[in-house]
C-alpha cells in the first residue's frame, strides 16, 4: 500500500513512509499540527505505529472549505512567525554588544513646546504642529509630559474597568503612523465625556513618528483621564522596541539614551487591558496560560510583579 501525501502527485511505498513516520514521530508529535502539515496522521495500534490519512479537520468535500482551512492556516502561521521573530530579537539582542554612541545633553535642538498646565486644546494644537507642520516635539516637552502621566498611570491597575453606557472606540496597532492618529479623531471624533478611547497598545516601531503619537496619546490621557485609556502591546518593551526601530527613532532626534530610559519606564507602568462594562474584555497580547489565573488577581497584582 501507497500513501500520497496531500498537495502533491507523489506517493510513498508502504516500507518507506512507515519507516519516515517511526523517525520522524517523536520530533513531529512535538509541535503542534506538525503531521497535518504532511497531510498525515499517526496513532497508535498495538505494538507500531500506523499513518493514514489526514486528520478529520482535512477531510473536506468541498473547495470553499479547502480554502477556509487554507486561509485559517495563513492567519496561523503569520502569527507564529511574528512570535517566532519577536522572541529571536529578544533573545539575540545585548546591550553589551552595542555600539558606542554619542549622547547630546544641555543642547536646544528646539522644537515644539507645550504649556505646564495642559488643556485640550493645547494638545489639538500639538498635533496639528507635529503632523500639519511637520514639526517636532521639544524634549523638554516631552519630559513634562512623561512625567505628569507616570503619576496617572502608577494609580491605574492592570485591569481597567470601563462604564458600558458611553460610546467607546477602540483603536489597534498605530506603529509610529501619525497620520492614522490624525484621521482617527476627525473620524471619530475628539476624547471627551461621552467619547471614550482605548488605544490597544503598539503606539510605536515601524513607523517614523512613535515619539509624536505616544506623546500625542499620553497628552491626551493626561487632559481626559477617565476616556482615554492606553494598553500595554507587546511593542512597549524595552528588548522589542530596541529592534524594530523606536530606538534608532529616539536616539536620531534627541540623542539621548536616558529618554529611552525612561520611556520604557513607563511602558512597564500600563494596564494590561480594559473590561467595557461586563461585556468585553480589550487586551493587546492573549490570556494567561494558566487556567487558574482569573482577571481578579491580573488586576490585582502591581505592574511590578509582572515586569521584574
Amino acid at each position: 500500500m501507497a500513501v500520497a501525501l496531500e498537495g502533491s502527485s507523489d506517493t510513498l511505498p508502504e516500507a518507506s513512509w512507515r519507516s519516515l513516520v517511526r523517525s520522524a514521530l517523536p520530533a513531529l508529535l512535538s509541535r503542534s499540527g506538525a503531521l497535518a502539515c504532511f497531510g498525515l496522521r499517526a496513532d497508535w495500534a498495538g505494538k507500531g505505529v500506523r499513518a493514514t490519512g489526514g486528520p478529520p479537520f482535512m477531510e473536506l468535500e468541498d473547495g470553499e472549505g479547502r480554502e477556509r482551512r487554507l486561509r485559517c492556516s495563513r492567519i496561523a502561521l503569520a502569527v507564529l512567525a511574528q512570535i517566532a521573530e519577536d522572541r529571536e530579537a529578544m533573545d539575540s539582542w545585548d546591550a553589551k554588544h552595542e555600539e558606542s554612541l554619542f549622547e547630546i545633553r544641555g543642547v536646544d535642538t528646539g522644537g515644539v513646546q507645550i504649556p505646564d498646565a495642559l488643556a485640550h486644546d493645547d494638545v489639538v494644537r500639538m498635533l496639528t504642529q507635529l503632523y500639519i507642520h511637520k514639526q517636532r516635539l521639544h524634549q523638554s516637552a516631552l519630559d513634562k509630559i512623561l512625567e505628569k502621566v507616570s503619576v496617572l498611570l502608577r494609580d491605574e491597575p492592570n485591569i481597567v474597568r470601563i462604564p458600558s453606557g458611553n460610546r467607546v472606540t477602540v483603536v489597534g496597532d498605530l506603529h509610529g503612523s501619525l497620520s492614522d492618529v490624525h484621521r482617527i479623531f476627525q473620524l471619530a471624533g475628539w476624547p471627551g465625556p461621552n467619547n471614550t478611547f482605548i488605544f490597544n497598545g503598539d503606539f510605536i516601531d515601524r513607523g517614523d513618528r512613535g515619539v509624536e503619537v505616544l506623546a500625542t496619546l499620553l497628552a491626551l490621557k493626561i487632559v481626559h483621564p477617565q476616556h482615554v485609556f492606553l494598553n500595554r502591546g507587546n511593542h512597549e518593551d524595552f528588548k522589542i522596541c530596541r529592534v524594530y526601530g523606536f530606538w534608532e527613532e529616539v536616539m536620531s532626534k534627541y540623542g539621548n539614551r536616558a529618554l529611552y530610559a525612561r520611556i520604557c519606564d513607563l511602558f512597564a507602568l500600563l494596564p494590561l487591558g480594559c473590561i467595557i462594562g461586563q461585556e468585553a474584555l480589550v487586551v493587546h497580547a492573549g490570556l494567561p496560560r494558566s487556567t487558574s489565573v482569573s482577571l481578579a488577581d491580573i488586576g490585582t497584582h502591581s505592574h511590578k510583579y509582572f515586569f521584574q
